[in-house]
Order: C-alpha cells, then structure tokens, then sequence
C-alpha cells in the first residue's frame, strides 16, 4: 500500500472541500458589487476585498432576519455560508473583472418557502452597501448540485491568496424542533 501525501496547497484545498460537504448548502448565490461609491464631497471611494467581506457578511446578517423568526435569531439562529470573492480591486477602466462574491448558504429550514427565500437573498444584495443588481440564486437540491457549485467555487484556489476566502460556519443552526 502506497501512501499519497499531499502538498500544503491540496490539503487546504481537501479541508475547504470538506467545510463545505458539512455545509450541506441549499443555496448557491453569486453576487456583483459596485465598484465605486462617490461621496457627498465627490471623492470617489473604491471597493476593496475587506469591504467585501463586510458587505457579505451584512447581506447574510439581513438575510437571516427575513429568513428566521425573531425568536430564532434571539437565539442565535443565523445562516451558514461559505465562498470566494473574485475580481480586482481596480477601476474597470484599468482593465479586469468587476469584484463579485460567490456563496454556498445553508441553515434554511425546511419548512421556509426556498422561492421567497430566493427573492429576499436578490433584494437584500441590492439593498446592501455595495451590492449591484447583478444576482444569480439557485437552489441545490441534490449531492450533484452542491458537488458541481463546490468544483465551480474552488477553480481558483490559491493558498497564498486565503483572503479570498469567506466563511462563516459557525452560526447557529435553527432551533425548529424545540419548538
């Protein structure tokens, strides 16, 4: 028996793969950002990756409270999510790809409509900060599903460049059967 061992850039890849198995994800969203924000005195302020992060994290923080009960949330119910954030943080007239994100969300009970869930997750990325129209949002009702968006979620990965990389798996799952 031979044994295989991996390279640090495969074994972080393998762990990735392996949160985002756990996740067992109902949702894939992709989502476009502006770009750039002019403020009231005129200066221009650009999008960077943290800020990003920020406005992903906000999104999810409000798409939790259309998704969950107010008693659930006051009980730390909040969705799961994991993803990457492409693009440069460049103007575009530079050249390159505008800044989007892609999500893998889980948490949604069964018992939530997953349309409507849909359509909050599209007006609440319009409504955050930096969110632009552009949404894509899927449901993943299969293993094939969950399998093909990881593959598409991991096409860039690059260990040396980890700030890319989004999760949040420690959100409480939904308290629905103490109910």
């Amino acid at each position: 028996m031979q044994l295989t061992v991996l390279s640090p850039d495969k074994r972080l890849k393998a762990s990735y793969a392996d949160w985002f198995r756990q996740l067992n994800a109902q949702v894939a969203f992709t989502g476009s950002a502006i770009q750039c924000i002019r403020a009231d005195n005129g200066i221009r302020d650009w999008l960077t990756v943290s800020r990003m992060e920020e406005n992903v994290s906000r999104f999810v923080e409000r798409l939790s409270r259309d998704v969950y009960e107010r008693s659930e949330m006051r009980r730390g119910a909040m969705l799961s999510y994991v993803g990457t954030i492409e693009g440069q943080e460049r103007p575009l007239s530079e050249g390159g790809q505008r800044l989007h994100v892609h999500l893998a969300l889980s948490g949604i009970s069964d018992d939530r409509d997953m349309d409507e869930v849909i359509q909050r997750a599209n007006y609440r990325w319009a409504r955050s900060n930096w969110g632009y129209h552009e949404t894509e949002v899927r449901r993943m009702d299969s293993e094939a599903d969950r399998e093909r968006w990881l593959q598409y979620l991991l096409k860039r990965f690059d260990q040396n460049r980890t700030e890319r990389w989004i999760t949040n798996l420690t959100a409480k799952k939904t308290l629905t059967a103490e109910k």
